[in-house]
This record gives structure tokens, C-alpha cells and sequence, in this order.
């Protein structure tokens, strides 16, 4: 916000930004609930299966009489439509307030590969971030595609029987375990939401005046700020934009 009213300094001009904001920051805490709520449902699980309280073992035949999978479904969908939701579209009409037309990247290979060329030619910067944003916003929205049309299997728990105490293993999506794939994207997600709108507000900013990034090691335990405003002259350098350096707290 401190941002917002160094560039945006009429009552207008900030309501437009807050309605253009709102959903990337609601959708940032829709994201990060689906994230704490699958570690936890999986986390209760587990322990109830380890403790064996849930298990219902008659001579040769083992039963688990609780499952997850269905919840974990219904997480990991609105966990990935929230998500595509953010980065497709609030983000990239955030952006376009700003004169930044981002659409490209989500376009297939070609039209990308056009559109970073020839952003290339006027923001080396913000092509550079694209292209490693490209990384990991092309298998999200795929994996949200493929999850709601049935392509992409949902995460399932499989249970070792034949081991005694009975092991559960834990679901995996897109090649990795359930918790550390939402952890790792919702921290992708964060991190672009957060530097793409800075970057937009940076290039707008009054003449002498600059966003700095805090070192992590000077910032207040209770309160992560990453960014602060400083002098173009004589104050700390500049912040440049680069893909996922930042770290939040999903969990």
C-alpha cells in the first residue's frame, strides 16, 4: 500500500488499483488455505493410520475405514482453479493497467515464443522473468486441464497391507508428493503475484524516488516486509526483478 500511494496519489487512482488487487489477494488466501488444509488433512491421516486407529484388520483381510481422497480432490481442484485464476486473468489485467500485455504468456509455444521476442526489444527484464515464470505457469495450467477433464489421475493414498504396523504413502501429483507440490507452486504463486505487481507500480513511481528490497536479515520477525521505498541517489540500490527469490510462510 505504501507503494500504491507513492505512485497513486488521487482517492480514484487508488480505488482503481484496490479493485484491480482484490482478487489476486483473495485468491492468494484461497490458495493458501487449500495448501494448509491438504497438509493437514494428510498429516491427520497419516497419524491415524500409523496409530492404527483407523484400521480394521480381520485375519487375512485389512480395511482402512476412513478416506481422504475425495477431500483431497476437492482441495487440489479449487486449490489449481484459484491459482490459474490469479495468474491468468487478475494478474494480467493488473498488468495491463499498466500498459504490460503478459497474455502471451499463456498462449501455446509459438505465440509465446513471438510475444517474448518481442517484449525482448523493449524490457529485457521483464522477458527474462517471463521466460522463467514460463517454467512452471505452462504445467499448472495444464495440470488444472488435465485434472478437470479427467486427463490427470487425482492424488490417491496407497496403503502398504503387507507391512505390519500398515504404511500409508503419501498421494502424488505432477511427480510429487501432494504437500510439497502445493507448497512449492503456492510459493511460486506468491512470489509472482507479489513481484510482478511491484514491478508494475516501480515503473510508475515520481522521479527520485526508487523500490529497495530489504535484506532478509534486517527484516522484523513479526512483520516479513520485503520492499521499501529509498532515494534514486545515495540510498540502497535499486531493486531488479528476478524470478523466486522470495519465501513465504504457506503452512
Amino acid at each position: 500500500m505504501e507503494m500504491r500511494d507513492a505512485v497513486h496519489t488521487t482517492d480514484s487512482e487508488r480505488l482503481l488499483f484496490d479493485n484491480l488487487y482484490e482478487p489476486v489477494l483473495s485468491g492468494a488466501r484461497d490458495a493458501r488455505e487449500a495448501c494448509r488444509e491438504i497438509e493437514r488433512l494428510w498429516n491427520s491421516h497419516k497419524s491415524a493410520v500409523d496409530a492404527g486407529s483407523i484400521v480394521n484388520s480381520n485375519g487375512m483381510h485389512t480395511r482402512i475405514n476412513e478416506s481422504i481422497d475425495r477431500q483431497l480432490k476437492k482441495e487440489l481442484d479449487s486449490f489449481l482453479t484459484t491459482a490459474v485464476r490469479i495468474v491468468k486473468n487478475a494478474m494480467q489485467n493488473l498488468a495491463r493497467s499498466y500498459g504490460i500485455d503478459i497474455g502471451f504468456l499463456f498462449k501455446k509455444e509459438d505465440a509465446f515464443r513471438v510475444g517474448i521476442a518481442q517484449m525482448a526489444l523493449s524490457d529485457t527484464a521483464l522477458s527474462t522473468y517471463l521466460e522463467q515464470v514460463r517454467t512452471w505457469t505452462e504445467p499448472l495450467v495444464s495440470a488444472r486441464n488435465g485434472l478437470e477433464h479427467g486427463i490427470v489421475q487425482p492424488p490417491k493414498v496407497i496403503y502398504q497391507i503387507q507391512q505390519n504396523p500398515i504404511v500409508a504413502e503419501e498421494p502424488v501429483f505432477d511427480g510429487k508428493p501432494i504437500t510439497e507440490y502445493m507448497s512449492e507452486t503456492t510459493q511460486r504463486l506468491l512470489n509472482f503475484a507479489e513481484e510482478v505487481t511491484i514491478y508494475c507500480l516501480s515503473r510508475k513511481l515520481p522521479e527520485g524516488l526508487q523500490i529497495s528490497e530489504i535484506d532478509r536479515a534486517d527484516r522484523a520477525p513479526d512483520f516479513q516486509r520485503r520492499f521499501r521505498l529509498s532515494v534514486a541517489s545515495g540510498g540502497s540500490s535499486a531493486w531488479k526483478l528476478s524470478a523466486g527469490s522470495a519465501r513465504f510462510d504457506v503452512t
